[in-house]
């Protein structure tokens, strides 16, 4: 199951997402993701496992088919390993076992020890499916910005998750309907509308550059620490500029002003003169009233 785990690690990192990211988007645990990806199969009951791979391998793109076979061979030698130990320990060849005789009281002493077997096992499942959340990620202190158009770099707690420097995120919160045009390192281009109470993530290498309109209604979270807001009324705002340490507002250039072309001067020769102007004897004088 190696080269299945080092597949599913390589594909991942391929797209630029963390394990937190495919965590909110499939539901599953970080820790679970992560023993997947270290081919680690052993942390949770085979059933729950075996979903949960099934589940991550399709997120990424991938087709479950093409690894079914080997998936499948795994856990079914798993299960099959586990029969023949056992068959081992309590089988004797060439040799008769007595049937052994129970009391009633012995009987329903067993089946108590099984049923309660049975239940804390189910407690188990429970806890470590919805309560256990294992080795996570340190919170970000709540960091206060300035009302300013340009946000300094905040400094974060250490983790032992680093978050990688080759990426971007840019979340988007609806309070009233937005229209969006995003622009993603001069390469990737999108318009939408955002409704009411809806979000949008969006992830860069170096800088988003957007046009806002109906500013006032739409919050903005860089990495998830949230930015200054723009303004509060329902107004345009273009080329707003989002990098790794700043957020402020591009100018639009100017076009330059192009220099006046000199007055070409124009000679006429006589016969052109002659030409353009009335003789003086056609000409009338008019006689003052």
């Amino acid at each position: 199951m190696e080269n299945i785990s080092e597949i599913i690690r390589t594909t991942r990192e391929s797209k630029k997402l963390t394990l937190e990211e495919v965590s909110i988007a499939t539901k599953i645990r970080v820790n679970v993701l992560k023993a997947i990806e270290d081919g680690n199969f052993h942390i949770l009951p085979k059933i729950y496992m075996y979903s949960f791979l099934k589940e991550y391998i399709r997120f990424l793109g991938l087709k479950f088919e093409d690894f079914k076979p080997q998936v499948e061979k795994f856990f079914k030698k798993e299960n099959v390993i586990e029969e023949e130990t056992e068959e081992l320990t309590f089988y004797k060849p060439l040799q008769k076992r007595k049937k052994a005789k129970y009391t009633a009281t012995q009987l329903n002493k067993a089946l108590y020890f099984i049923y309660s077997a049975i239940f804390l096992s189910f407690l188990a499942i429970i806890y470590f499916t919805f309560f256990y959340e294992g080795t996570e990620q340190t919170p970000l202190e709540n960091l206060k910005t300035p009302d300013t158009l340009i946000v300094r770099t905040e400094q974060q707690t250490t983790s032992i998750f680093p978050k990688t420097q080759d990426s971007i995120k840019l979340e988007f919160y609806a309070k009233d309907t937005v229209w969006i045009n995003m622009v993603i390192d001069n390469k990737v281009s999108e318009k939408l509308i955002l409704y009411p109470n809806t979000t949008k993530v969006w992830s860069a290498g170096n800088f988003f550059r957007f046009t806002l309109g109906n500013a006032g209604g739409v919050t903005i979270k860089r990495d998830g620490i949230e930015l200054p807001q723009l303004t509060k009324e329902k107004v345009v705002i273009k080329n707003i500029l989002v990098t790794r340490d700043k957020f402020y507002i591009e100018p639009i250039p100017k076009p330059k002003p192009q220099p006046e072309q000199p007055k070409q001067t124009i000679i006429l020769s006589p016969s052109e003169i002659k030409r353009e102007m009335p003789l003086l004897r056609d000409t009338k004088k008019i006689k003052p009233n």
